[in-house]
């Protein structure tokens, strides 16, 4: 008789090694498809990484060819700020002498008005005194009639 103890059951050592032979099979599967994704996505990476790096650039370059037009901008700002301010002051001067002109000219009328309205009221205080000359040397009777007394 032998012993068959101390034996291993061989098909019970295949089976657990052809179970471990397909779970390392399905393992590396997974890892393989794991590695296909980051490998996709490091493409991807590099595509925006590209992209990027192509903005940036042009980016750049809009900034260096719009650098002059800032700095003409800002000189021409300055210039115009200038200018009005010139302007605002030329204009005030201009419109405090146009006001000493037109005031100095109403001046001259109302002064003219004034002589005017005081001649013609020496002129009517005058006819007025003649009137009442004229009118004490009529008759008392003829006063009386016409109602002047």
């Amino acid at each position: 008789m032998t012993d068959t103890s101390d034996q291993t059951d061989p098909p019970s050592d295949f089976d657990t090694f052809t179970r471990r032979f397909a779970d390392a099979a399905t393992a590396l599967e997974e890892l393989r498809d794991q590695i296909g994704i980051l490998s996709d996505l490091k493409e991807q990476q590099n595509q925006a990484t590209d992209e990027l790096n192509e903005s940036n650039a042009a980016l750049h370059a809009a900034v260096e060819a719009l650098s002059p037009v800032g700095e003409l901008g800002a000189e021409l700002l300055s210039t115009l700020k200038a200018t009005v301010a010139t302007a605002g002051i030329i204009l005030d001067q201009n419109t405090i002498e146009a006001i000493r002109k037109d005031i100095t000219e109403l001046s001259k009328e109302v002064e003219q008005l004034r002589d005017g309205i005081r001649e013609e009221r020496d002129e009517a205080r005058k006819e007025l005194e003649e009137l009442q000359t004229k009118l004490q040397a009529l008759p008392e009777r003829v006063r009386n009639k016409h109602g002047l007394s």
